[in-house]
This record gives C-alpha cells, structure tokens and sequence, in this order.
C-alpha cells in the first residue's frame, strides 16, 4: 500500500479515498454484534424445566445486570445436557463479546489517544469489557460460582458508568467537537448526494440482517435452504454474481455522482441548461412498456384515470418550463465555494458504499449460518451443519477482505485507468465522455431487461432467481432506473420550475414518492388487489346451521368413545375437539397439519374435530390437511408449499409488478391466458398460483362443511378489514344464528350495515358469505390468502360489500392478516362457542343411559415458541412513566391465555341435574389437564422458524422435533405434554 501511495501517478489525496482499516473495523464490528445477536438467541432458549424463566446474556451485561444475577442460579436447575450446551454458546459469546470490545477500543483509541485523560477511559472501558468476558467464560462451566457472578454485574454496571463518563468527557474538548461537527456535516452531505446507494444498501441490510425473530428471519431461513446441497446450490451462485453486479453497479452510480461533487466544489463548472427531453423519460418507459406488453398479449385491463398522476408531473413541470420560463426567466444559482475535501468526502462516501452492499451480503451470511453452526457443534450435528460451517466461513472472508480488497485494487488500476476511456467511467474528476453515456445506456438495458422479466415472466424469473437474489435484483434495477435520469440530469441545471422554487437541482427521487403517493390516494385503482375468482362449481352448494350441522356431525362420527373412571363407575365420553390454529406464515401451516395428521392418526382422532378457527398459516394448514388429510399427508403438501417460490413470487410481486401497477396503472397480465391476454394477479394472486401448482386441489371451489369430515370439522377462516377494524370471517357454516348484535343497537344512515360489524352474525365480525353479502367465488387457496394478507409481503385485498343493494369496487373491504384482530383463533371459537355449547347441551339432555356423553376439548395450535416463558414483572416506574406503561396492558385481555381461560371457564355441556354426566367431563378434563390443550414448541436452544412464506430443511426439523416433544411422554409422567396424554386418552 505505501508503495501504491509514493507513486507520482496518484494525486494528494488518494490517501483518503484508499484508507480501508477503519471501515474494515466497523464492518467487523457489524458482524461481530449479529453473531451475538444470534448466539443470545440460543442462549434465551434455555428454559429450565418448570421455571418459566428465560435469561439473556444481553442482560447479564446491561446497566440493570444486579437484577439479572439470579440467571445463574435458574441455570442451575437444567439438567447436565443441556447445561453443557449453554455452556458452549456463553463461551462463543464471550469470544465474540473480547473482540467486538478491543474492535471498539481500536477506533476510540486511535480518535481520542492524544488526550491523556480520555486515553485512561478508554483503557479503563476496555479492561472491564475484557473482564466482563473473561468471567462469563469461567461462569461458562461454573453455574453455581456466586462470587464470580457478582464479579461479572459489577464489571457491566462499571462498563456503561465509564462509557457515560467517556461521552461527557468527549464533549468536554473545544477541538474534539469541533471535529465531530466537521465530520458529520460532510458525512450528511455525502449521504445526501449519495441517496440512492444508501437506500439500495440500507434496503437490502433490512431484510438481511435484522436479527430479531419473526418477519425478519424470511430471508435467512431461504438461505439456509443452500445448507443441504452446498456449494452445488444453484441459487447460491445466483446470489453471489448479484451481489458482486450490485457491488460494481453502485461503484460506478457513487463514481458519476462524485462527478457532481467535483464539478461544484472543485472545478465550479457552471452547469448546463436544462434539457426538456428529460423529464418524458418515465412516461416514455410508460409508452413503451405498454406497446411492448400489449405485443405480447400482457394488458388484459385497459389503463383507468389513476395512470394520469404519473403523466401529470411530467407534464406540468414542462409546460410551467415553456409557458412561464420566458417571460419570467431565472437567475443563474451562484456557484459553491470551492471546497475540494466536501468533493473528496462524497468520491469516498460512493465508494465505501459499494463496498458496503457486499459487506452486508457477508453479513447475512454470518447472520444466517450462524445458528446452524453453533448448533452442530454443540451438538455434534452432522450433514448440512458441515455446509453452513463453509458458508459461514465465506461470510467472514467477504466482511473482513471487502475494503482491503478494494483499496489494493483501486490503488494497482488507478494509473491503468488514468487517460483511458475509462476514466469517464470511473474517475469523478474527468468530465463525462462518450463511454461513460454508452455504459450509463447499457446498465440502463440490463436493469430495463431484468424489470422486464419479472414483470412479465415472475414464476419462471423467480424460480430461477431464487428468494435473495430476486429481492436484491429488484432492489437494483429501480436503483439503475432512477439512478440513471438522476446521472443525465446531474450536470444540467434545474428546470425553470424548480430554479424559481429555490432549488438547484431537480427533485427526481421526491417526485417518484409524490406521484406513487398520489395514485396511492383512496386506496388507488381498486382492480389491482381485487381478489381472484374461481372456475368451476363446488359439489355442497349449501351451508348447514350451527346446530343443524352439530347434529349432523354427531351422526356422522359416532366412532370415537373413551371410557373414564368415575365414584359411579366406568362412563363412556365422547371427545368433541374445537381447533385454533394461530397465524404464522408456513410454519404455522407445517405445525397444524402436523398436528391434525398425529391426531388422525388414531381412529378416535378421526372422527373427533367438530369445527377449526384458523387464521394466517394457520388457515392454510387447515384447508390442506380438509383437502389432503384422507389420502396424501398434509405435511408432506405443505412441505412442497414451503419451497421458496411462493416468497420469491411475493417479493417480486411486491418490488416490480404492484409497484409499477400502483404507480402507473399498468397492469401486466402474467396469470392464466384469457380472451384478453394473460389475466392480471396481484402478488397474493402470484403465490396463489404457486401454490395451486404444488398443491392441484387448492384451485378447487371452496364448499360448504361436510358433517361427516371428523378431521377438520366445519372451517372459519379469519381475516380483518382494514380501517374499520372488523373481522372478516371465511366460514363453511352459515353463522346467521349467531347473536352477534350488540344489545340496543340501531343501524345509523351515516354507517351503513355493511360498514359496521356491530350488526352481525358474531361479535364484531362479518360473515362474507352470507346470503345478502356480495357474490364470492373463491377457490380454496384464494380463501385461505384472504387469512393470510400480511403487508408488505401480500398486500390487502379487494371484497366488494352491498351499497344501497349494489355490489362494485368503489366500496369494497381491504382484507389483511386475521392476525390484525385476533392471531390466535381462539376469539372466534369462543364466540361461536354458546351455540356449540347450547347444542352438545341438548345433546346430552336427550341421551338414553349408557350413550357416551359429548365433552368439549379446545385444541389451541401455537406454533411460536415460548408458551413456557413467563415475562419478568417490570421494576416500579416513576409516575410519569405509569400511564405509558399501562397502554398495553389492554392487549393482555385479547392474548391467547385469556381467550384460554374464559374457555374453561365456561367448557360445561351437561345438563343441571346430569351428576353422572358432570363427572364424566370432570374426569376426562383432568386425565389430559383441563378441556383446553395448548401445543406449542417447547423453549429451547434451536433455530426459530421464520413468519414467513418458506422454510429451509433446517427449519422443517425443527418444527417436526418440537412436535415430536409434544407427542411424547418422557418417564416422569407429570412432565407430560398435554397434546401427548389427549392422544393417549383418544387411543383409550
């Protein structure tokens, strides 16, 4: 490097724009605190039996870690298994903990070293950070050590204490500030000019790298996919040649806008006048686009009105230019001050983030294998853990070999590059040249090509992509679109229109949002997510009522008895088993197919489900296991449905097709071929297609409840309307009977029925298929999306309700997740439990002696963990903290516990004076612990499956572990799951 920088060919300040170590340092620390991250969330998994208690390590090294000392003592109680585990992620958490400290101590020492007294803080935050280190990996196999444990909270509380001091201590210098203000105003200059890689970075690092449970972990688990097949994954190739793409492309966006930097703050070149021709750029894409897709049989809908925002800015902007501009002219903007290291600080912002977009591709590789790697070795895993071992290692190779990399390489070419053509390209201080426009057009045609694919082709663009490299792909091309009228306009001034509002450059990116936000006004054309209609007629035409059906049922599955111990002898009962199945994406379908099939595994099991509430996932494993459970296994369905095609198609969807239908109406067609062309589907429509690929019978018409269906029961899919907080309910029950209105209740004109769900078959809900409700036509998958609307993934969707007895799509409900009003299922049981309660009643009232007596059995399906974990009662609050603390204590009451224990509060079906019949029910409740069974995945060290649309083989095992532990009794039968003692009391 020294030898590079003493060449005469490169000017004073390559040095700056060459340094590397800093940013390496930071990119280090960034991976380092991920690895944390993810080896904390191991550690939270250990549950000691019966505790309740879940511990971090996070917390034992917080400013409140004197609170948290009893983690070792709850540690004690695991059993030595599992102690060892935890042991070995406390040990490679320490490790990462020492080298995250001294990669901190080597920017603040290198800062701050000059001044004695903040020299000694820095040493001081140093040696407690490795001390904090060092007794948590002697606490790492000495749980019971109490000194050391005392030792260790005192070294957190002494940590943070010096680092609030060091902060203070820093503002102390005159010098020190004013450095600081220095730095960050050229950093947010550089931010600024650099926009566009900053977004395309920070974009894909949001879906990478966040390492919190739940949506953010979608990307993750699709990359652990490659774990199995290694190296010879094809889309881990795909993936890196994006990434590297990506990595070049923002290089060269970051060079030309350095461009600008140097024109204005070095050179002064005033700058061009403004070229109308410009500002036609996007509506002639428009045009083109529209000819070329209307070639290809792409437009079944005509463009509406709401494609006029999106001619409309463009239009205005000239017209003001050419009417007003003349007779009105503006003032040349003075130029800048020279101020060359402003130019230097943007050259360089570009191109560390370049660098930066692979970086944060190493990260998310650490961020995904590291799980999987811990686990192998702490638990001697075998096959793919071997993988993810290699593609973690590559993960780190990229994150600390990144900006070396580039520093030698930009340092070796800088003179090869120098007076060539190149130079247009690549070097801010050379004007534009011929080349450089020919590769701003040629970039221009990759990422019009790709847009392309996917907005005509998205099955096969994203089969072929993959879930990563499709959602970065996206991320790019509408960074090179924008990008690229943003380079053509940067050296011409700003038109007339905006030079009079003050601006000195024209507003592209602004003017993107607004129009987007116009279209988007009042819901935007309501044809984009309108839902999809199904072909063909179901066999049932005609849905039962509640307790029409209810007997119905108990004639068709009269096969299931169990014989329990009373003071009056043997009875026999007859389980009636009510399901909820929670949302959760695909793996909330995996865990209720998964659980229904073990159930139906045993012919009492068969014939016991009387009705299922799903909502999300768990909707969709309920219609799979309806459609599936008799023949094919519904596991294996849902497996095939856990492929990633189904997310890419929704990231694409959500990145390119409904973004460019939301912001210039066109909607391409890619759906299946009508009169018209290809018929339009939004991305929900995309994935529902996927679906019906992988899964034939779920393009079937949805139909009213079979009585004689003993696995499923009668289903009642949840979903929510939007705006007016309701719940939408997809029901194979006619709910008519329901006492849903609320008492005194009165429909006003100003809100029409149809718009309030106070009036209705159940407590604030909608039924969608009642017989005054629009026409639907759904088909099974169709049914079960409409559960399953999770922005920004699946967007909501359109379901026209009656205005003044007419049905259209200018008054039409937005249908999201049924998780938005209830995620559990459990709400919908419990009020539709009165008529199922009042009619298992009569039921039993009407028994001849010795006739099984119906007993109710509330089957909850969580597929999240943590059901063993009860939350810590937070310290006392100031006062006027209190009320902010108090505003969630509302959501307590709508939690799933509580929906659990109103439910067993009010499970009794028998008759007043049926005694022998109350006994019956009492002992069949405490045989499997109470009339309401929870099945969840018990806490422990393992990787969270993700709320999402796909899950790796990784993932799929381990939720079939989880149920494999639900299913089980170990020797001690108080430790007896109670979904395990419900299937022993069925197998009788």
């Amino acid at each position: 490097m020294s030898s590079v920088l003493a060449s005469p060919a490169l000017p004073g300040y390559a040095g700056r724009l060459l340094r590397w170590k800093s940013a390496t340092v930071v990119s280090a620390m960034v991976a380092l605190w991920v690895t944390m991250a993810e080896t904390d969330r191991l550690v939270a998994g250990a549950v000691p039996s019966g505790s309740g208690a879940s511990r971090t390590v996070s917390g034992l090294q917080s400013p409140d870690a004197a609170a948290l000392a009893d983690s070792w003592t709850l540690w004690q109680g695991l059993p030595q298994p599992e102690a060892a585990e935890l042991g070995r992620y406390l040990q490679a958490y320490a490790v990462a903990d020492a080298l995250f400290a001294l990669a901190y101590f080597t920017l603040l020492w290198q800062t701050l070293r000059q001044y004695k007294w903040l020299r000694g803080l820095v040493v001081a935050v140093l040696g407690s950070e490795l001390g904090e280190s060092v007794a948590l990996s002697h606490l790492s196999t000495h749980f019971h050590d109490g000194g050391a444990a005392q030792v260790l909270a005192v070294l957190a509380m002494a940590k943070w204490a010096l680092l609030a001091l060091l902060l203070i201590s820093v503002f102390y210098y005159r010098m020190l500030r004013r450095l600081m203000a220095v730095w960050l105003r050229r950093t947010r200059q550089a931010v600024l000019l650099q926009r566009l890689s900053v977004v395309a970075v920070l974009a894909v690092a949001a879906m990478a790298l966040i390492p919190i449970p739940g949506v953010s972990d979608q990307l993750p688990d699709a990359q652990r996919a490659w774990a199995p097949e290694g190296l010879a994954a094809p889309h881990w190739w795909l993936a890196v040649l994006v990434a590297l793409a990506g990595s070049a492309g923002l290089f060269v966006l970051g060079r030309r806008r350095s461009e600008l930097a140097w024109a204005l703050y070095v050179t002064r070149v005033p700058k061009q006048q403004a070229e109308l021709v410009w500002w036609w750029y996007g509506p002639a894409l428009l045009v083109g686009g529209l000819i070329l897709a209307a070639a290809m049989g792409r437009i079944p809908l005509p463009p509406s009105p709401w494609m006029l925002p999106f001619l409309a800015v463009p239009a205005i902007v000239a017209l003001l230019t050419l009417l007003l501009g003349g007779k009105y002219p503006s003032t040349l903007p003075r130029p800048w001050p020279r101020d060359e290291p402003r130019a230097i600080t943007a050259w360089r912002c570009g191109d560390v983030l370049a660098c930066s977009f692979l970086v944060v591709s190493g990260v998310a590789l650490i961020r995904t294998f590291t799980g999987p790697v811990l686990l192998g070795a702490a638990n001697g895993g075998q096959g793919p853990y071997g993988w993810s071992a290699l593609f973690l290692a590559i993960g780190w190779l990229v994150v600390l070999a990144a900006f070396p990399a580039m520093s030698a390489f930009l340092g070796r070419t800088w003179r090869i590059v120098t007076g060539t053509v190149l130079s247009g390209i690549l070097d801010p201080t050379t004007p534009a040249t011929p080349a450089a426009t020919r590769a701003s057009y040629l970039t221009l045609v990759f990422a019009a090509v790709a847009m392309l694919f996917l907005l005509t082709r998205p099955a096969e663009t994203t089969r072929f992509l993959g879930v990563p490299a499709t959602a970065v792909v996206c991320v790019l091309a509408w960074t090179v679109v924008v990008g690229f009228l943003v380079i053509q306009l940067q050296q011409q001034r700003a038109v007339w229109t905006f030079e009079k509002l003050g601006l000195r450059a024209n507003p592209i990116v602004s003017l993107v949002l607004l129009v987007i936000t116009v279209t988007s006004l009042g819901g935007g054309d309501p044809r984009i997510h309108s839902i999809r209609q199904a072909e063909g007629s179901p066999v049932r035409t005609t849905r039962p009522a509640v307790p029409t059906y209810v007997d119905q049922w108990l004639a068709a599955n009269g096969g299931c008895q169990v014989a329990v111990p009373t003071a009056a002898g043997t009875v026999n009962v007859r389980p009636v088993v009510f399901v909820a199945a929670q949302g959760g994406g695909i793996r909330a379908a995996s865990w209720t197919a998964d659980a229904l099939g073990r159930l139906a595994g045993i012919p009492c099991g068969a014939q016991s489900v009387i009705l299922s509430s799903g909502v999300s996932g768990g909707s969709l494993g309920l219609v799979v296991t309806q459609l599936y459970g008799p023949g094919e296994s519904a596991v294996a369905v849902v497996d095939r449905l856990a492929g990633p095609e189904a997310l890419a198609a929704g990231v694409a969807g959500a990145l390119a097709g409904d973004l460019v239908a939301g912001g210039t109406d066109v909607l391409v067609g890619t759906g299946p071929a009508t009169a018209a062309g290809a018929a339009w589907q939004d991305r929900a429509g995309a994935m529902e297609r996927t679906w019906e690929l992988a899964a034939g019978r779920l393009a079937e018409a949805w139909e009213p409840a079979d009585p004689a269906n003993g696995r499923t029961g009668a289903l009642v899919l949840n979903s929510t309307a939007a705006g007016i907080g309701c719940r939408l309910l997809i029901s194979q029950l006619d709910l008519s009977g329901a006492a849903g209105t609320q008492s005194g209740y009165v429909a006003q004109g100003a809100v029409p029925r149809n718009e309030s769900c106070r009036e209705g078959p159940a407590p604030l809900s909608i039924d969608l298929l009642a017989g005054d409700a629009c026409p639907l036509h759904l088909s099974w998958s169709t049914a079960a999306m409409l559960s399953a609307r999770f922005p920004i993934i699946s967007p909501a969707g359109r379901i026209p309700y009656r205005n003044d007895g007419e049905c259209g799509p200018d008054h039409a409900y937005q249908a999201i997740d049924g998780g938005y009003s209830e995620g559990s299922g459990l709400g919908t049981i419990r009020d539709l439990w009165p008529m199922f309660r009042d009619a298992l009643t009569l039921h039993n009232s009407r028994l001849p002696d010795g006739q099984p007596f119906a007993v109710p059995v509330f089957l909850y399906l969580q597929n999240s963990a943590g059901s063993d974990v009860v939350a810590r009662p937070p310290a006392l609050a100031g006062e006027f903290a209190v009320p902010l603390l108090g505003i969630s204590a509302k959501n307590l009451q709508s939690e799933a516990t509580s929906w659990i224990q109103r439910l067993d509060a009010d499970a009794d079906v028998c008759p007043s004076a049926a005694e022998l019949c109350a006994a019956a029910e009492a002992s069949f409740s405490a045989g499997i612990g109470g009339s309401t069974v929870r099945v969840s995945p018990a806490s422990r060290p393992a990787l969270d499956p993700p709320l999402g649309w796909t899950l790796s083989p990784l993932s799929r095992e381990r939720l079939q572990q989880a149920m494999d532990a639900e299913t089980t009794c170990p020797s001690s039968a108080a430790q007896c799951p109670a979904f395990a003692r419900l299937l022993a009391a069925l197998r009788g």
